[in-house]
């Protein structure tokens, strides 16, 4: 089985993720929002698709109450990409975006990680992403939108 194959395959389960979401040119500074909820990858049938389901809780910087959200995607595995497309709202079925495996070394660790084959365009915005993974437990997913100039870092860890 090829590396991508058994990242796409760690991803099938239930997941506890935490988000948020700052400026692109501060990063590093308060986050815009935040949110954590619950994800779900699961197998369409016998194939090498993963119905990818969230819904969170998401809390806007000078928001007092919190905003509940959904988003639903496809996650299909084709040779070598990983290929997300939406499942959901006015865009369901259209193509998001594609990742293809690549080690990565950062600092002095060595970083299994998705990176972008193929980014989402929506109006002048541009969504390019990267999951770092850490362990078939716990992964980072990080997209920078260009356009709106904001930074989406979304932490999951698998639930026991």
């Amino acid at each position: 089985m090829s590396l991508i194959e058994n990242i796409f395959n760690s991803f099938e389960g239930e997941w506890n993720l935490e988000r948020k979401v700052m400026p692109l040119a501060n990063a590093m500074g308060d986050p815009l929002s935040t949110a954590q909820g619950k994800a779900v990858f699961k197998r369409v049938g016998d194939t090498q698709v993963l119905a990818y389901k969230e819904k969170d809780t998401h809390l806007l910087q000078d928001a007092t109450e919190p905003l509940e959200f959904y988003r639903q995607y496809k996650y299909e595995l084709t040779d070598d990409l990983i290929a997300v497309r939406f499942d959901d709202g006015p865009d369901k079925g259209a193509h998001y975006q594609s990742y293809f495996f690549n080690k990565e070394i950062r600092g002095s660790r060595k970083i299994d990680a998705l990176v972008p084959y193929e980014v989402h365009r929506c109006g002048d915005d541009v969504y390019s992403a990267y999951y770092d993974i850490d362990s078939d437990n716990d992964f980072t997913l990080t997209t920078a939108v260009h356009g709106k100039e904001y930074l989406i870092k979304t932490r999951f860890t698998r639930q026991p």
